[in-house]
């Protein structure tokens, strides 16, 4: 008896899975379908081949095109489908990468909507990944912030701003010394 209860409790365990999953599977791709449409992601990959795209980030099969036809310049981004009277309109066609309201001075920006991503920096000027910004690299010129000085960083970068009081900077040894020691000791 103790084995039929048993076997019967993991039978029922084992198909109560089963059947949950692939509910689950159908229901979530019809789903997100669905919210990737109503997000402005209407085309598929193939119908913007050679285009640039941003897919969906609930469902990658769905993407919304850069070169669709825009009927607004303050960031919403409308499509319309040549297929009969269906279109679609959102203000929010961008992917999260797309969160910096200005392009930073010496960067190299995609424009979303009236957001950017920046991709990279000018020349002469250091990307810094971390904080998503540039920095003149004719101004950060320093791996560590010189000895009794304050200091502005970008990134892993410094540029000398000031000595500390009591000292002053010297150009021959690209540091501050103590005012009046010609040695720098």
């Amino acid at each position: 008896m103790r084995k039929y209860i048993l076997l019967t409790t993991i039978a029922t365990i084992v198909l109560a899975g089963i059947a949950y999953a692939a509910d689950c599977t159908s229901v979530s791709d019809s789903v997100t379908e669905t919210k990737c449409k109503d997000l402005g992601y209407t085309m598929t990959a193939s119908q913007c081949s050679g285009k640039n795209m941003v897919k969906c980030p609930l469902n990658t099969n769905w993407v919304w095109c850069g070169d669709q036809s825009s009927s607004s310049t303050s960031g919403d981004q409308s499509s319309s489908s040549t297929s009969g009277d269906q279109s679609s309109s959102s203000t929010n066609t961008c992917s999260s990468d797309y969160s910096l309201t200005t392009c930073p001075e010496g960067g190299v920006c995609e424009e979303c909507g009236g957001k950017y991503n920046i991709t990279g920096c000018k020349s002469n000027w250091n990307y810094y990944s971390y904080g998503k910004y540039c920095c003149d690299a004719n101004e950060y010129i320093y791996t560590t912030c010189p000895g009794n000085s304050d200091c502005t960083t970008c990134g892993s970068w410094y540029k000398w701003d000031s000595c500390y009081e009591g000292y002053e900077w010297r150009d021959d040894l690209s540091k501050c010394c103590p005012s009046g020691n010609a040695s720098c000791d």
